[in-house]
């Protein structure tokens, strides 16, 4: 018995030494400090407390040519080593999911990556990149969207979108065809997946109201 308590105490001893002598639980309240000292904008993401990194918004955009579209975003951000938002290149600071709709009906949902550049205490007035693909068969390009805007607050301000040459479209229609993917305007407003279903009512509303308009001229 004596022997088996004594390798105990060995084996506890070797742990501690191993953790710098601090006992482990000092180690597990060091683990989130550290995270928020390396990248504490991720906490405040859109400035309010962000406990689980995540923040999600809903935007009526506007196309060039009048179209308005529904759109979402829903990502984490990554703050792993080498996803600084403040690292040279543009890594992938943030990762999630993104949806569409349209007033004709059309919906359907994309993978997003992207960045928030240069963002350390606050996301305020931080440039953000969103890339978005197709969620389940990369052979689906006609559906790639990338948008290029900044916090202002609680929102993300769409100031360009473009539609990446590679994604031009396989056929003549698409999920979102090319003159719906460039110029948009509009800002992300923080909402969850039950005010985008509203706001994709609400489209489909307006364009059924636009056409009775039009039949009773």
């Amino acid at each position: 018995m004596t022997t088996e308590t004594n390798a105990g105490e060995a084996r506890e001893d070797h742990l501690l030494r191993r953790l710098g002598g601090a006992p482990v639980w000092v180690w597990f309240l060091l683990i989130p400090i550290a995270c928020y000292l390396y990248s504490p904008w991720v906490f405040w993401i859109g400035g309010g407390f962000t406990p689980f990194t995540r923040w999600q918004g809903n935007a009526r955009m506007i196309a060039a040519n009048g179209a308005h579209i529904g759109l979402r975003v829903d990502f984490k951000a990554d703050f792993s080593p080498g996803n600084r938002s403040n690292s040279p290149s543009r890594s992938k600071s943030i990762r999630g999911s993104g949806a569409y709709c349209t007033e004709d009906g059309r919906a359907g949902s994309w993978k997003l990556a992207g960045a928030v550049r240069d963002a350390w205490l606050s996301t305020d007035g931080k440039d953000v990149f969103l890339d978005f693909s197709p969620e389940h068969d990369p052979r689906l390009v006609i559906t790639s969207l990338s948008l290029q805007g900044h916090f202002a607050g609680d929102s993300i301000v769409v100031d360009r979108s473009r539609a990446p040459k590679h994604a031009e479209p396989l056929a003549d229609e698409g999920p979102l065809r090319p003159d719906e993917r460039t110029g948009m305007r509009g800002s992300f407003q923080g909402g969850n997946e039950h005010e985008f279903e509203r706001l994709c009512e609400d489209l489909r509303r307006g364009a059924n109201r636009s056409k009775a308009v039009d039949i009773s001229r």
